[in-house]
């Protein structure tokens, strides 16, 4: 139960709008975009061949979710029926008002309520609109996000569903700066980390309706912390991976680990290297953390890198292995995402820059049985996209297929993609 990153309560509830079926407009130019798709996956095969990591042949059914923003992110998670689930902010008038939306597939086709209608779009700031989804047991969807209240700094705010009503509280007021995660326990209860103020990683979980109790993981004013991702595993011991980065002469990136003790919060260092982008964590079924992440090397390379502890016991034994490396940046920054399936392989997805194009993006998806080779697929490649740092998210079925959900900023469209067959 994960995401698929003193004391204020203000609670409210906002009623379910009718379920809208996916209605999206047919392209009028659709055999010349079917031209183009078999131009983008003949390129495709050609840059695989530059991959690190062995290359595999497979195809990508890609559908639009609705339309999007700029700087929009997603985050997504699947029920025990298999369905797929986002959540993700949709503008009502740009660059005004916005909404939150959670949506899912049924039958081939996306059903969308409104969670929220209090999302207040800054595009006078450099920060982005932060969504973070969770489902709970019985798969009703939980909801995180930052509100913007000014031109630095967010309200933190829970979302969660009751019958057909969706219900929300503020959970901080105090200055989040850009990163969240949400994630259940085994009660059902929420937990939420955030970054606050730019140097400060904040947990917190939800005490009863209205109250949160919080506390601080990280604090450093001479750092930034740019990244915080959160998973509580089945003992209920939350868990988190954040990046921590200083900006003198020489740039550099710790990728660090927290586990909480129950007297307080256990640090690790996993890695570090050349300013990178954000961290992603899972567990796996005997709660053990994986990571994922990219880091620059000495030479100026940028590497994807998967990072799993070895023993609960022995929390500074990390075991790092590249997922794929190149000169041009490759990047899990805006919502890159790692699962696991229940065999244990896991599933990882990223975007990239298109080597020698400063416009074109890939939608990456990796894959490892082992953890130590991995076999990389081009899902999608976006052109004039003209943003490095795709938001995405991953998840994997029983049957060990994995769907994406990510940002086409080009065409300002979320889409969804789903493997065509079993990974295994």
């Amino acid at each position: 139960m994960e995401p698929h990153r003193h004391f204020y309560s203000q609670t409210g509830h906002s009623r379910v709008q009718e379920c809208e079926r996916d209605t999206f407009p047919r392209c009028p130019l659709r055999g010349a975009i079917r031209a183009h798709r078999v131009l983008e996956l003949v390129v495709a095969a050609l840059l695989l061949a530059l991959c690190e990591g062995p290359a595999i042949a497979q195809q990508w059914a890609v559908e639009p979710i609705d339309a999007s923003w700029e700087w929009d992110g997603v985050s997504m998670a699947l029920d025990r029926a298999g369905r797929a689930h986002v959540a993700y902010i949709r503008a009502i008038s740009k660059p005004n008002w916005g909404e939150v939306i959670h949506a899912y597939r049924d039958q081939g086709q996306w059903i969308r309520e409104v969670a929220a209608t209090d999302f207040l779009f800054d595009y006078d700031s450099y920060r982005e609109p932060v969504v973070s989804l969770t489902l709970d047991s019985g798969d009703l969807p939980h909801i995180a996000y930052i509100r913007p209240n000014s031109t630095f700094f967010g309200i933190v705010v829970y979302a969660w569903k009751e019958g057909t009503e969706w219900r929300t509280e503020w959970v901080s007021v105090e200055g989040a700066t850009g990163s969240l995660s949400l994630a259940v326990d085994s009660q059902n209860r929420p937990h939420v980390a955030y970054v606050q103020m730019f140097h400060t990683l904040r947990y917190g979980y939800r005490v009863s309706p209205g109250q949160w109790w919080l506390t601080t993981v990280s604090e450093d004013p001479s750092v930034s912390i740019d990244t915080a991702s959160l998973a509580v595993g089945s003992d209920n011991i939350p868990q988190l991976a954040f990046g921590r980065w200083s900006s003198g002469l020489r740039k550099y990136e710790k990728v660090l680990y927290a586990r909480w003790t129950r007297t307080g919060w256990l640090i690790t260092l996993v890695d570090m290297g050349g300013v990178g982008a954000g961290q992603c964590l899972t567990l796996d079924a005997q709660n053990r953390p994986h990571l994922l992440y990219d880091l620059r090397d000495p030479a100026g390379a940028y590497a994807v890198r998967h990072a799993r502890l070895k023993d609960q016991a022995a929390p500074g034994a990390w075991v790092t292995t590249i997922i794929e490396s190149s000169r041009e940046r490759l990047l899990v920054d805006g919502g890159g995402a790692i699962r696991i399936d229940s065999e244990g392989g896991l599933h990882a997805a990223y975007s990239s820059q298109v080597a020698g194009s400063w416009s074109e993006s890939e939608i990456k998806y990796a894959y490892s049985a082992n953890g130590q080779t991995w076999a990389i697929s081009t899902v999608q490649v976006l052109p004039e996209h003209r943003r490095m740092g795709v938001p995405t998210a991953v998840t994997v079925d029983s049957a060990g297929r994995p769907s994406l959900a990510y940002n086409d900023l080009g065409l300002a469209v979320f889409k969804y993609a789903q493997q065509e067959g079993a990974t295994k």
